[in-house]
This record gives structure tokens, sequence and C-alpha cells, in this order.
């Protein structure tokens, strides 16, 4: 018994490692799609004041 409650646990802890692991690749991205967004945002209020 104690075996089969130790597979479980390690599978949780390894499925939960792998979706936490996409959580921070899509916030990374989610971050870096933020900081292009501003940066044509400010070219084209740039464009704009000439």
């Amino acid at each position: 018994m104690l075996g089969i409650g130790l597979t479980l646990i390690i599978l949780v802890l390894g499925i939960n490692f792998v979706l936490i692991r996409k959580e921070i690749q899509s916030v990374n991205t989610k971050k870096d799609l933020m900081k292009k967004l501003s940066k044509m945002d400010m070219s084209k209020d740039n464009q704009d004041l000439k």
C-alpha cells in the first residue's frame, strides 16, 4: 500500500510541476507581448507627434 501511495504522490507532483512550468512560460510570453505592444505604441505616438 505504501508503494502505491508514493507513486501516486510522485505522479501528482510531476503533473503539477509540468503545469506550473507551462504557466510560467505563458506568463513570460505574455510579458514579452506586452513589451512588444508598448514599444509599438510608443513608435506610433512618436510618428503622430512628427
